[in-house]
């Protein structure tokens, strides 16, 4: 492989071999080819180059440690081969990037794939080098492995940050000897204090009603000694005094050497799901009245089924920080998401057994049915919208528009994994329940793919960890 043109960019320096005398006896453009050679293969950092298409022309020997390859396998193969898709924007800046013009050195992060499937973080630096006319011959790259874990450390940080300001929970952190160290924003709005008065402050400066808190401290305690998550309701004191009705969560965290570091603590305000409670209830009675006439002599609306979706939904919504209107009109969508079954024949809702396949199209009308008798209702949610939707997939594989991704409402995919995960553990007349693991094992295969890949890490904490909806099977 010719390799004219490179000492302009590859200086000795870099891998710091001494000078080599001329060998008499070679053809001078050889003895300069093999001796550049040398010195990019002695050179600790990954070096590749790439032509002006991005098919890989050179590797030294580093990338055998870093990515599994031996370097000659990779020669003539797509760059775009080690780039995983979901970093192809970063890794794909490395040809767009101007690197003929770059004065000082620019590094890059980016991920590359290795032989065995995994994902490294590199940061890379390239140059132009040239042909012996001068013209563009293809870029070299110096690439070196980042610290992922520092890295992705850096990254937890940045985005817990974000996510602990924006969300509608009041957080709480105190060391071991229970005195505040963090407050969100969101606790100093819930509470009145700012967090200056907040933090320094023993946790006891939120007070307890002693009068209607049915906590059991000894409870708690035990909770936080054996690392389990503690969750409860109590009510907690505002700066002016009153009283702030609040659904909290408490756990202790420890260290590698199981030494005790903090306790955190979330508290959410139930004050406005009770202002909304009486709204929410008439819009309820508003619908109901408005198809209880129509439904009275079907078995289709199944009470349980419906109070199990509409009770795991809106945890999940509430774990995942949701709005208060937001979980309003989740609420209402799951207590009604099969209302469209009303149009289907009994003979073919309640069959046992294998469905034909015209059986089945009617069955996939429900959703549809659905949405027209509620689109009419004028309701201040999109109930409407999030019962067509439920049954949609993220890839498309759904009903009935074969929507994907961000095309399918939140609140639509959140009730898609709620439907599925009460329909799994719960018997029905054609079949019988299938296990916890097996249920979980099938959420987990399929995130990303049918079910919003959010969605599902957090069904699977709230079961796995909180134990919040098999509580209420």
């Amino acid at each position: 492989m010719n390799k004219e043109g490179m000492t302009e960019n590859a200086p000795d320096e870099i891998a710091g071999i001494p000078p080599e005398p001329a060998h008499q006896g070679l053809d001078e453009n050889q003895t300069s080819a093999n001796y550049h050679q040398k010195i990019l293969d002695a050179v600790p950092d990954w070096v590749w180059e790439i032509d002006q298409y991005g098919f890989i022309t050179y590797s030294n020997p580093r990338v055998q440690n870093l990515l599994g390859y031996a370097p000659g396998k990779l020669e003539d193969k797509s760059f775009l081969h080690l780039v995983p898709k979901s970093d192809s924007i970063n890794a794909r800046t490395l040809l767009s990037e101007d690197w003929e013009r770059q004065g000082n050195a620019v590094y890059l992060k980016h991920y590359l794939v290795s032989k065995d499937g995994n994902k490294v973080l590199f940061e890379t630096t390239g140059s132009v080098f040239l042909d012996t006319l001068s013209n563009k011959q293809g870029t070299r790259f110096f690439s070196r492995p980042v610290d992922t874990e520092q890295s992705s450390e850096e990254r937890k940080n940045k985005m817990a940050m974000f996510a602990a300001n924006n969300i509608s929970q009041g957080i709480a952190i105190a060391n071991s000897e229970m005195i505040i160290t963090y407050v969100n924003s969101t606790m100093t709005e819930i509470f009145g204090y700012t967090e200056d008065e907040l933090i320094g402050e023993p946790l006891t400066i939120l007070g307890t009603d002693n009068d209607t808190d049915l906590v059991k401290s000894k409870a708690v305690s035990a909770a936080l000694r054996s690392d389990a998550c503690w969750d409860g309701e109590a009510r907690r004191k505002h700066k002016n005094g009153e009283y702030i009705p609040c659904i909290i969560s408490a756990r202790a965290i420890d260290n590698k050497n199981g030494q005790r570091i903090c306790y955190i603590g979330t508290y959410m305000d139930k004050r406005p799901l009770q202002k909304s409670s009486a709204k929410v209830q008439n819009s309820l009675k508003k619908v109901i009245n408005t198809i209880c006439n129509a439904i009275e002599d079907r078995n289709v609306i199944k009470s349980q089924h419906q109070e199990r979706v509409t009770d795991l939904a809106v945890a999940i919504a509430i774990e995942m920080g949701a709005s208060v209107h937001f979980i309003e009109g989740l609420s209402l969508a799951c207590q009604l998401h099969d209302l469209g079954e009303m149009y289907i024949p009994p003979e073919i809702a309640n069959r046992v057994g294998k469905l034909s396949d015209a059986d089945f199209e009617m069955i996939k009308t429900h959703p549809k049915k659905g949405y027209e008798l509620l689109k009419s209702m004028n309701l201040e949610w999109p109930v409407a919208d999030i019962v067509l939707q439920h049954h949609e997939r993220m890839d498309g594989s759904g009903y009935p528009y074969q929507l994907r991704g961000d095309e399918i409402m939140l609140e639509a995919r959140i009730l898609a994994v709620s439907d599925v995960v009460e329909t799994m553990l719960t018997d029905r007349p054609y079949r019988s329940a299938c296990s916890l693991d097996q249920c979980l094992a099938e959420l987990s295969e399929n995130k990303g793919k049918l079910y919003d890949y959010d969605v599902v890490d957090t069904c699977i904490q709230l079961i796995r960890e909180n134990h919040y909806f098999l509580k209420r099977l």
